[in-house]
């Protein structure tokens, strides 16, 4: 984590907290943050949260770190998550591209944008799929999402090893997906 998310959690609750509070802290800090030629917030701190986890999961699932900037019609899209076509629906084109400045993400390259920190978009995708547990997505869809079958066994997917430890940290037993 940055040294200033750091000290603003020191100085907004008088300790330090565990990772995972101190990475909500800062994921909430960051969404809440918009750049200086955004005007006007349209997107509520809910529904903002919403949309990046849900773009945190697409990047990590499809291991495209980067997200086209849609105005930029000269980029390929192999390279890149294309957010419409990620976000649930209804998400106006206004607050798709509101999205994007939050300060969670990276200033603009080459037609694309990235989440500054891969940690932020580890564990946004891990409270991506807690959301969807909470909406009576069935484990077994979960199961399919975070392990692979190899050879006969089952075997957690490299990639989402960091997703799977944040959903320990939030006290779900992983294991559990297994033999449900």
């Amino acid at each position: 984590l940055d040294v200033i998310e750091l000290y603003r959690y020191w100085q907004a609750h008088g300790r330090l907290g565990s990772l995972t509070e101190l990475m909500e802290f800062s994921c909430n800090n960051l969404i809440r943050e918009v750049e200086r030629k955004a005007k006007h917030d349209l997107l509520p701190l809910e529904r903002a949260m919403e949309g990046v986890e849900t773009l945190a999961a697409a990047s990590l699932l499809t291991r495209r770190v980067n997200f086209r900037i849609e105005d930029d019609r000269d980029i390929s899209a192999a390279s890149a998550v294309i957010i419409r076509d990620v976000l649930p629906a209804p998400w106006p084109s206004d607050q798709q591209k509101a999205i994007l400045d939050r300060a969670l993400f990276d200033g603009a390259s080459y037609g694309m944008l990235r989440f500054h920190h891969r940690r932020h978009a580890e564990y946004l995708a891990a409270k991506w799929l807690l959301r969807l547990l909470s909406n009576n997505c069935p484990y077994t869809d979960i199961e399919e999402v975070l392990f692979a079958e190899v050879d006969g066994c089952w075997t957690i997917r490299l990639s989402l090893e960091p997703v799977a430890a944040w959903l320990e940290g939030e006290a779900l037993d992983v294991q559990r997906l297994l033999f449900t």
